[in-house]
């Protein structure tokens, strides 16, 4: 089973929430630093208050699984929505 949701401060706590509490096999999908990166310039800057937000993830280690995303969005000072991303679907 995935989730999809935005690649965000909100988006993480989410998935998080998601496979803490309900499923704990739970995987991300398109909320990875690739997908990060290859949207990144349609996202939105964030403020500093939300940078101390994202940078206190990286001092918990149960978060360890999403310390390379949220370095690269402190790096970038992006967030992206999940309704940024661009896909081709073929519906019949």
């Amino acid at each position: 089973m995935h989730q999809w949701g935005d690649i965000d401060y909100g988006g993480i706590l989410i998935f998080e929430h998601l496979k803490r509490t309900y499923f704990p096999t739970i995987r991300p999908l398109l909320m990875d630093e690739s997908t990060f990166l290859n949207y990144s310039q349609y996202g939105m800057a964030f403020s500093n208050d939300y940078a101390i937000k994202l940078e206190r993830l990286l001092f918990d280690d149960s978060y360890l699984e999403w310390h390379g995303l949220i370095q690269r969005m402190l790096e970038k000072n992006r967030r992206v929505e999940q309704e940024s991303l661009v896909m081709e679907v073929e519906v019949e």
